[in-house]
């Protein structure tokens, strides 16, 4: 990233991030924040693609956010993140959800899977039905007792 050079040639120490896709929390309202990323997607051209995320230090990066345009509005929402390890992204989803300033989650499961997918769907409707956080919670902390849909093997199998 480049530095801002001001009019008489000076550098300033200011970063120029004209380049930088917009930060939902800048907006007062969905609509806005999707104006502001097609405006920037025309200024940048082809260099984004839909799956283009920041990258970060940090072990995941958050890159879809669902029923949330900042969490000062919002008390609990579903988040897909990507974790890292030995090089591979691996991607999961996630219900997070505020109590005070500190952000709680719960993992809900992998992108690829077809039960992930259909629990998230169960959270978003919980979370557009006005449930609390500490349900959803307990639902979420529900499926651990859910058996398994794998079909048991015979004890006795030899393969």
């Amino acid at each position: 990233m480049e530095r801002i050079v001001e009019d008489g040639g000076q550098v300033s120490i200011f970063w120029d991030d004209s380049d930088e896709p917009p930060d939902p929390d800048d907006y007062l309202n969905l609509d806005e924040y999707h104006q502001a990323w097609g405006e920037w997607e025309l200024r940048v051209g082809a260099q984004v693609t839909s799956d283009t995320t920041v990258e970060s230090c940090v072990g995941a990066q958050v890159s879809h956010v669902t029923q949330k345009v900042a969490p000062q509005h919002d008390a609990h929402w579903v988040e897909k993140y990507w974790v890292k390890r030995s090089g591979n992204k691996y991607w999961y989803y996630r219900y997070c959800w505020m109590v005070g300033r500190k952000k709680n989650r719960r993992y809900i499961g992998s992108v690829d899977s077809i039960t992930a997918k259909g629990r998230r769907g169960l959270v978003e409707t919980a979370i557009t039905d006005g449930k609390l956080p500490i349900e959803i919670e307990k639902l979420i902390k529900g499926w651990k007792h859910e058996p398994s849909t794998m079909p048991e093997m015979p004890r006795n199998a030899r393969f």
